[in-house]
């Protein structure tokens, strides 16, 4: 019966350890903002807001805003929805557009405790393109955004520092961001504590292997 028991522990362990180590990913990625936020805190958030009705500000070096840089092809801009509604009124108030065609948009986060970063990602009228974004952790992903004026949304989760990416558009379309959050802590991977409980029956079971003999 003991036996039994010891056997069956070390079965559950090894199929815990196989199916949850495995699926494990030190980056998780979101498209949808309530669960990022929900999975998130301590988060700081950038509006872009700053433009007088109808106009923008031209950033040809850069721009930095709450710490964060923004580094695009030369032609970065913020610019107030009412210049023209058609490309740039998104719902959201003034935007961050950075108008060079497959370019990529440099952001550097500040410090080297950031592991929660997200932002609404858009793309010109009538097409939306598809997102190329690369994490400073090495990871990569292809996100499609949404055809005007709907918003969609990327975020990541990470449980080392992110502090730096890139977004770079697939289709020719000018890259747009708003409302872009970071912050310094986020949820740990569920599948991690997983892995721990199962090298602990395997632990148990083998503590119970020696007690016997």
């Amino acid at each position: 019966m003991r036996n039994a028991l010891v056997s069956c522990i070390v079965l559950i362990g090894f199929i815990m350890l196989f199916f949850t180590i495995p699926a494990y990913a030190a980056v998780s990625l979101f498209t949808d903002r309530a669960a990022f936020l929900s999975a998130s805190t301590g988060l700081t958030n950038i509006d872009f807001e700053q433009n007088a009705y109808g106009q923008y500000t031209n950033y040809p070096s850069g721009a930095t805003f709450s710490g964060v840089s923004f580094v695009g092809g030369g032609n970065l801009y913020t610019i107030d929805p009412a210049f023209s509604p058609a490309y740039y009124d998104w719902g959201s108030g003034d935007i961050l557009s950075d108008q060079i065609q497959d370019m990529s948009l440099f952001v550097t986060l500040p410090g080297a405790g950031t592991r929660a970063v997200g932002s609404d990602i858009m793309s010109f009228d009538p097409y939306a393109s598809n997102f190329a974004i690369s994490l400073s952790t090495g990871d990569s992903y292809t996100v499609g955004s949404a055809t005007w004026p709907t918003r969609a949304f990327v975020g990541f989760i990470s449980d080392s520092p992110i502090t730096s990416l890139t977004f770079r558009t697939l289709g020719s379309q000018y890259a747009n961001l708003d409302n872009f959050v970071f912050g310094e802590t986020g949820a740990v991977p569920e599948p991690a504590t997983m892995s721990l409980l199962g090298l602990g029956l395997l632990g148990l079971a083998g503590l119970g292997k020696k007690k016997r003999s």
